[in-house]
């Protein structure tokens, strides 16, 4: 438990972080359940309970198009991290380092300038691909 952000989003198809590491705990979920705590997360709960790694992805977090976006203020309001910054009647941006990727925000976008795109790549985050298998 120690480990999961608890912030409870249910990304991981459990009702929160409780939940969720009870799962991890029991072998009923693996160690990549968790899509805001991305690669490093995963990667950390996968050594702490000595399994194997499934890498399906990298999470999905929050990114709105500055172009489409009004400063309706709607998505900040949901946002359980505070990740979203911006005035009413101004441009917004989220900080994706507080993401979590629940979506919320995205639901109530008037002008749908909020998608849920995979994470940009940091120093935590960074894994080195699998080759392409050539001739086989």
């Amino acid at each position: 438990m120690e480990l999961l952000p608890g912030v409870n989003c249910g990304q991981c198809g459990y009702p929160g972080c409780g939940a969720a590491a009870d799962a991890l705990v029991a072998g009923g979920a693996p160690p990549t359940l968790c899509p805001p705590g991305g690669t490093a997360l995963a990667r950390a709960l996968a050594a702490k309970l000595g399994r194997a790694m499934d890498a399906s992805g990298p999470p999905l977090l929050a990114e709105i198009d500055e172009s489409l976006c009004i400063g309706c203020a709607h998505c900040g309001k949901l946002c359980a991290t505070d990740a979203i910054i911006g005035a009413p009647k101004q441009i917004h941006a989220v900080l994706q380092e507080a993401c979590t990727g629940c979506g919320l925000c995205v639901e109530v976008c008037p002008t749908e300038c909020l998608q849920l795109r995979p994470q940009k790549p940091t120093f935590d985050s960074w894994c080195w691909p699998k080759p392409a298998l050539v001739g086989v």
